[in-house]
């Protein structure tokens, strides 16, 4: 597939399949994180399993890849998603309140994901 990098790729250029409980998580800690710091996060801690899910069965390889240049993705064996700044700053999964997953869709792949 190639995708003509002045216009944004299109939704499906992106996604294989979408689940709230998983990308979601990921967009609201990065979201959560720009708005406690005022930046977005430069490292993203997540469980193993759902980094091995979503690049597998969420997102296209270019949709891993664009989500990859964003911040640093790092497995763990803990069951959360955090988000870390290069100033040591951090920002966990759950202490967002209502977090704008539109801006951090936009800022990552260019164009809106959710529906």
């Amino acid at each position: 597939m190639t995708t003509d990098r002045k216009k944004p790729p299109k939704r499906s250029d992106i996604l294989k399949y979408w689940t709230l409980s998983s990308g979601n998580r990921i967009l609201a800690t990065a979201s959560g994180f720009r708005n406690a710091f005022g930046c977005w996060p430069t490292r993203i801690l997540l469980h193993r399993g759902m980094a091995d899910a979503i690049k597998e069965d969420i997102l296209t390889t270019l949709g891993w890849q664009m989500l990859a240049s964003k911040f640093d993705l790092v497995p763990i064996e803990e069951g959360t998603v955090i988000a870390e700044g290069a100033n040591s700053q951090r920002h966990e999964y759950g202490d967002e309140g209502e977090p704008d997953i539109v801006a951090a869709e936009l800022w990552i792949w260019g164009v809106r994901l959710s529906e």
